[in-house]
């Protein structure tokens, strides 16, 4: 699928709609109606560049409320991180706590940029990034993102010739 055109894509009977929020990574279009998901997906994006390619996937899980400690997001991540590394193999992991932000302050940590729990997964054509987020300080949520590198990198060409024409 990677490459494909939007048309393409909705001729795979792939609902898009698109999202005109968010274009730092090109066109982004909500994706309903997949053949194969996560159960728990809040919201899968799909990003073209622009020369109308998909190049990048985003998965946003359904968010946990009311838990500071981020526990139940932390146990989602791991099961997650485990499956990606039966698939990609072993992960990069980076994680950190703020010595201020840890217990029950940890998604504010997430929330205020002094927190983070993350992996990235690589191969040869892909990108793979679990991560964990907060939307506020006591609601957490992870996220994945699949990138195709060689698509990746037309993304990045056609971005910068765009900032030039712009200049």
């Amino acid at each position: 699928m990677w490459g494909a055109t939007i048309e393409q894509v909705r001729a795979a009977r792939i609902t898009l709609s698109p999202n005109d929020e968010v274009k730092t990574f090109g066109q982004m279009f909500i994706a309903t109606n997949l053949p194969k998901t996560i159960a728990d997906a809040q919201l899968v994006g799909l990003f073209f560049t622009r020369s109308n390619h998909l190049w990048r996937i985003a998965i946003i899980l359904n968010s946990t409320d009311n838990d500071p400690y981020g526990s139940t997001s932390r146990s989602r991540y791991a099961n997650l991180k485990s499956t990606l590394t039966a698939r990609y193999g072993a992960g990069r992991e980076v994680a950190y706590t703020d010595h201020y932000y840890g217990g029950d302050d940890w998604v504010m940590g997430l929330r205020m940029g002094k927190n983070f729990l993350g992996t990235m997964f690589e191969t040869p054509e892909l990108s793979v990034s679990l991560s964990i987020n907060a939307t506020d300080t006591n609601t957490s949520n992870c996220t994945i993102f699949y990138e195709s590198k060689s698509w990746r990198d037309v993304f990045s060409r056609e971005k910068s010739a765009g900032e030039r024409d712009a200049l």
